[in-house]
């Protein structure tokens, strides 16, 4: 994830914070609990914080309100789909 472009990980940090972007930096995919449920919660909130585009404090609440490990595995999905470049749109 270190090709991770700065305006990305700016925008990670703004939403997930300085030190949950650190621990995803080195995180393993590999090593997360994708349940089906997880990956439901995950894609909601990726649904939910792209409907709040221009609205970061709505998005960070979003990500708030999730648990731990969601926000970690959204924040990984993020990183590595690059899907994050559209987030402050």
């Amino acid at each position: 994830a270190s090709s991770m472009s700065k305006r990305l990980r700016h925008e990670l940090v703004a939403l997930f914070g300085r030190g949950r972007v650190e621990q995803a930096d080195i995180t393993d995919v590999a090593d997360l609990d994708l349940t089906a449920d997880r990956m439901d919660a995950v894609h909601d909130a990726a649904e939910a914080i792209m409907q709040r585009l221009g609205q970061p404090s709505r998005q960070r609440e979003v990500v708030d309100n999730l648990d731990a490990e969601t926000a970690l595995v959204l924040c990984v999905w993020l990183m590595d789909t690059g899907f994050a470049g559209r987030l402050a749109a």
